[in-house]
């Protein structure tokens, strides 16, 4: 199950940057910078800063239990902010330094996965802009500011749902 698990959150975080890079085409997110930060520090790791293995040893001293691959480490069961999620992905850059944090709550009913989504866009919208677009029939969420970009999305496999919550370096880029 746990390498399962790691797979699909795998899967799941490639195929959502894909999806912010073929929407990152057109034209390009920008608020006040000053207006608001969006988070870039997870679990003591910051985006854009900490390395690999700084990574691996904050995540363990923080009791999590961690599965590693060649270039991202996946923890299970992590809350962030209040809200429990299955996984997180820490993905890197070709230079070993933390590109994107990727929050997957995944096996829920289509209920579950609109009342989470819907639970954590209240919270971030409390503090960020949001701009929604539709995909796939399902509300996604982007904001971008000090060059990091949030996406929550909401999105079906097979008879279940999940809510993936994005974090990474870059400024999204919208059509």
């Amino acid at each position: 199950m746990k390498k399962f698990a790691i797979v699909l959150v795998a899967l799941l975080a490639m195929s959502g940057m894909a999806t912010a890079q073929e929407n990152s085409q057109e034209s390009t997110v920008e608020q006040d910078e000053t207006s608001y930060n969006i988070q870039d520090e997870f679990f003591g790791c910051k985006l854009g800063k900490s390395d690999m293995e700084e990574v691996k040893s904050t995540l363990q001293a923080h009791k999590l239990t961690v599965a590693e691959s060649e270039d991202s480490y996946v923890a299970m069961d992590v809350t962030l902010n209040g809200f429990k999620f299955s996984a997180a992905l820490f993905q890197f850059n070709e230079l070993g330094v933390l590109n994107s944090v990727t929050f997957l709550n995944s096996g829920l009913s289509r209920s579950e996965a609109l009342d989470f989504g819907q639970a954590i866009y209240t919270a971030l919208n409390s503090k960020y802009i949001m701009i929604k677009r539709v995909i796939d029939g399902l509300d996604c969420y982007f904001s971008s500011s000090n060059d990091i970009t949030c996406q929550l999305s909401t999105q079906a496999s097979d008879e279940t749902y999940f809510v993936r919550l994005d974090y990474q370096v870059g400024t999204a880029i919208l059509k």
